[in-house]
Order: C-alpha cells, then structure tokens, then sequence
C-alpha cells in the first residue's frame, strides 16, 4: 500500500511490531482489498495468528479494532482512485525536466496531498484543539525552520481575533520563555518528525508549568506528540532530510491544518459574537 495515508508506513515502523505481529501486517500491507472483505477469523488462519494478535496490530496502527482498521483500509483504497499519479512527496521532479514537466510534477505534489490530508484528518481532534486555543490564557509557539515560518502566519491570522501567541523560539531563549507559562495558557507545538531536541527540551519545563501541550506532528509515535495532552497526525509522505529537495509536502499539510484550525476558531468567534 505504497502512499495510502495512515497506513503507507507500516514497514517503516518494523520495530514497534513481535515477529508474529509482523506477519500480520506484512500481509496486510500487500493484500489491503482483500482484508477489507474478512473477518477477524479468516485473517487470523491466513496468516497463523490469533484474534489478540491482530487486535493489537490494530491498535499499533492507530484504530480501536479489527473493524476500525478495515474502515480505515477501505476509506484509504477509496483515496487512492482520487489520486493524481504517483507522486514522490521527497523528490517530486527530476532534474533537467522542462518547464511545463516540472509544473506537472508540483501540481500533482499538492493535489495528492490534499486528498491524503481531506482523507485522514482527525477533525474531532481538529475541534478538541480549536477550543483549547480559544480557551488558552496565552498561547506559546514552538517550532524551527521551516514549521516555524509556517506557524508564524498563523500567529499573525490570530491577530484578527485579538488572540496574540508568542514564538517561543524566536530569540533561542525558548527554555527561559516557557518557564512563564502557567496552567491556563497552552502550548502548541508543530514538528513533523516530533523530535527536536530544542523542543524536546523545553516540555519538561511546560509539563512542570502545568501548561496545555498540543502537537501538531506527522510521527504519532514521537516524543512531542506523546508528552501531548492531544496531537493532531498529518499523514507522514516525506522521507528523511538527506532524500527530500525540500519541505514541499510537509509545510503544505501543516498550512492546511493550522489554515483549517484559524477558521474552525474564526467561526467559533462570530458565531458567539
């Protein structure tokens, strides 16, 4: 299931499954269409395993259950027939194409993006986080590069509902900033891989504070996203830094997101006013 969502990846995440777990998602993995169409029983003969096995498999992979992961599965087959090609989300052109190819190419690029992202987005966690932004005393920004340029606009969106955030990081002193938080004030953190160490450093420092953590991260498994009260998932298409050209795809998911949150929070001011 190469690019399929929340379930592309599995092979990337070896170390998470037993050997006999493995097996189970080896053959899911390669065989998603058929899944879809058994039960819990029939899978577990194919591939010698047993009921809990696959339970667990499941729940490694982000659902409640066999029957979650099949709706799950047959949402993310669907995706695939709205897909614009094959897109490589690290490397979306070659070098020395044309003009118009590499048009092509980037066209492509965010077209697939946005289904994948319109797909699999968790929108009751969109929700959840509106609300804990809108309830925030004060709201402090965590991110680096690139994020940090992209959660900047949304800083400055804020603006427009009299919600002023703070970089955190804006200066390097993002230790010494955090230690001002409190318990009514939340933290939001953006980081596609969810493991900087600047960031990582200073959620001790929030979690002593008492303050809201929330993680926007397309590594559910991460550091960040697990010291998270909540985290929202993008699906996770790039490679790591030394394969990809740039951080097309994962700034566009994250532009989506904090897009979508500013106008979930938008609508929920004028709705009150």
């Amino acid at each position: 299931m190469e690019n399929s969502g929340a379930l592309h990846d599995m092979r990337k995440m070896r170390s998470l499954f037993t050997d006999s777990e493995w097996v189970v998602v080896d053959f899911i993995a390669k065989h998603p269409e058929e899944v879809v169409g058994m039960n819990i029983g029939t899978l577990a003969k194919l591939t010698y395993s047993t009921n809990g096995t696959i339970i667990r498999v499941a729940r490694k992979l982000g659902c409640n259950g066999f029957r979650a992961l099949k709706i799950r599965l047959s949402q993310e087959l669907e995706t695939r027939k709205h897909l614009a090609g094959a897109v490589d989300f690290s490397a979306p052109f070659s070098v020395g194409e044309s003009t118009a190819h590499i048009a092509q190419d980037m066209g492509s690029l965010y077209r697939n993006a946005l289904v994948y992202l319109e797909s699999s987005l968790d929108l009751d966690a969109c929700s959840s986080l509106v609300q804990k932004l809108l309830d925030a005393e004060r709201i402090y920004c965590l991110a680096v590069g690139d994020s940090m340029v992209t959660l900047d606009s949304f800083r400055n969106k804020l603006v427009k509902l009299s919600i002023m955030a703070c970089d955190a990081m804006e200066l390097g002193d993002e230790e010494a900033v955090c230690q001002s938080a409190g318990d009514g004030d939340v933290a939001l953190i953006v980081s596609y891989s969810g493991e900087n160490r600047r960031i990582a450093g200073c959620i001790p420092i929030l979690e002593e504070r008492g303050c809201t953590i929330l993680t926007i991260t397309a590594t559910p498994q991460s550091a960040c996203a697990k010291a998270s009260d909540e985290f929202l998932a993008i699906p996770e298409l790039e490679g790591d830094s030394s394969e990809k050209y740039a951080t097309f795809y994962s700034q566009f998911a994250f532009s989506y997101v904090l897009n979508l949150l500013y106008a979930l929070m938008y609508n929920e001011v004028h709705k009150e006013a």
